[in-house]
């Protein structure tokens, strides 16, 4: 069974904020104070499971937002995002944990 990552938050390397989904939109949040930014604001779309690049400068995660589950890549502040895989026909179900993407992207289909 395919972890349900969503509901984890994931840290980036300095550990100062978190990412989460929640109600199909990526927060990037402080860990102790400071100011919860909606990075992808898709009220149409359904983005889940998502991960820090391992940099921290980026955030990928799945979005419904053609109609099929595509992975995106996204600057941590906001901003438009990069579509990494497209015509997908097939259900993504999960991005995993410990992806530890930088050239390449490890997901499960």
């Amino acid at each position: 069974m395919a972890p349900n990552i969503s509901r984890v938050p994931a840290s980036p390397p300095k550990g100062e904020r978190m990412v989460v989904t929640a109600r199909g939109e990526v927060f990037n949040i402080p860990v102790d104070k400071g100011v919860t930014k909606n990075i992808t604001r898709t009220p149409g779309a359904h983005e889940r499971d998502a991960q820090w690049s391992p940099d921290g400068k980026h955030i990928a995660y799945i979005s419904d937002a053609t109609g099929e589950t595509e992975l995106y890549l996204q600057d941590s502040e906001g901003g438009e995002p990069t579509q990494l895989t497209k015509n997908n026909d097939t259900y993504i179900p999960y991005f995993p944990v410990e992806s530890g993407f930088q050239e390449d992207c490890l997901y499960g289909s």
